[in-house]
């Protein structure tokens, strides 16, 4: 099955933290975590529509006034950004830094969604008044309901502790996947066309099963008449991702029950097992307790990253570490960009 969730680390295994995460079925992308941008174009940062953010450490986040500043006059270009609570109150920090006089002429459309335990609320950041931050909406949450969902996609948040911190994991999950048989196809004898994409949409969004498509030549079929005919269903694609957490066993069990089954988990390991104290110290992982998660969720890949400088020259220790612990669950580094080598 090809893997819809195609993600990037632009900064390398010691940069800071952020994942270009681009999509199979259409152009926009998703970032995970916004540390130094300096490495992602401006196209790429455009494209990408949603900032999912683990914590407010400046590692995580430094990288959010390119991220905006790019977007200023280009409203087609939204950015959502989703986070721990006060996340709004840090995204006006850094506006409020400048003078805005001149805003009407270059716009900007800014959103955060907070996680909290029981709730998410969403803020606005309108023009007047110098984006200072308006809630826009307040709505109940449960840690099993997504924080964000459309026809096509599902975001989860699992909240675990960084020394005391909040600090989120998050869930991609793609829905139900939709894919045309072309045996099927020619034996109903219509050619292809954006009918078979209308048709997908259709699904997606839970038209009526009576809701009528128009085919090539005009003739008029119920969806769920198609759906029969011509429709093969498979699970969609899922990634995880966490990191600074500290290496307690209720961090541990959470994470493990929330990324358990996915595809890909990206997985913070800053630490080799030599240095456990310092990772605890620190409220960061090392390689043993990476392997365990690993062992424990059984993704279909684990994905390192985040790895201290301090083994810049030692990076394949650390990492076989990892995948001695992790085993038989494959270890796979992430590409630094479309194409690029691991």
């Amino acid at each position: 099955m090809k893997r819809t969730f195609r993600p990037e680390l632009p900064n390398g295994l010691f940069g800071d933290p952020i994942v270009v995460v681009r999509l199979r079925w259409q152009p926009l992308g998703i970032l995970l975590d916004c540390g130094d941008t300096s490495r992602v174009a401006t196209r790429t940062l455009l494209d990408c529509r949603l900032l999912l953010v683990s914590h407010g450490h400046v590692d995580h986040l430094f990288g959010i006034g390119r991220a905006l500043r790019v977007r200023f006059g280009r409203t087609e270009h939204p950015l959502h950004v989703l986070g721990p609570p006060g996340l709004a109150r840090r995204l006006y920090g850094h506006l409020s830094t400048y003078t805005w006089n001149l805003v009407d002429a270059f716009p900007l459309r800014l959103s955060v969604s907070e996680v909290h335990p029981d709730r998410i609320e969403t803020w606005s950041f309108p023009e007047r008044g110098g984006f200072e931050p308006e809630r826009s909406e307040v709505r109940a949450w449960r840690p099993e309901d997504p924080v964000l969902e459309d026809e096509q996609l599902e975001i989860f948040a699992c909240p675990l502790d960084h020394a005391g911190l909040l600090s989120l994991a998050w869930l991609l999950r793609e829905r139900v996947r939709y894919q045309v048989d072309p045996v099927r196809l020619a034996e109903l004898g219509v050619p292809a066309g954006p009918w078979l994409s209308a048709l997908k949409r259709a699904l997606r969004s839970g038209a009526p099963p009576e809701t009528e498509l128009e085919l090539p030549g005009g003739e008029r079929r119920p969806v769920a008449e198609l759906r029969r005919a011509l429709i093969r269903e498979s699970p969609g694609d899922t990634l995880a991702y966490a990191t600074d957490l500290g290496p307690t066993d209720s961090n541990l069990r959470r994470l493990s029950r929330f990324a358990e089954g996915v595809r890909r988990l990206i997985l913070e390991t800053p630490f080799a097992a030599g240095d456990r104290a310092l990772a605890l110290e620190n409220g960061h992982l090392s390689s043993i307790e990476a392997g365990r998660i690993a062992r424990e969720a059984r993704p279909g890949v684990l994905s390192p990253f985040h790895l201290s400088t301090r083994y810049e020259d030692d990076a394949e220790r650390v990492l076989d570490e990892v995948r001695r612990e992790a085993a038989p669950v494959p270890v796979e580094t992430l590409p630094s960009g479309p194409g690029a080598p691991p």
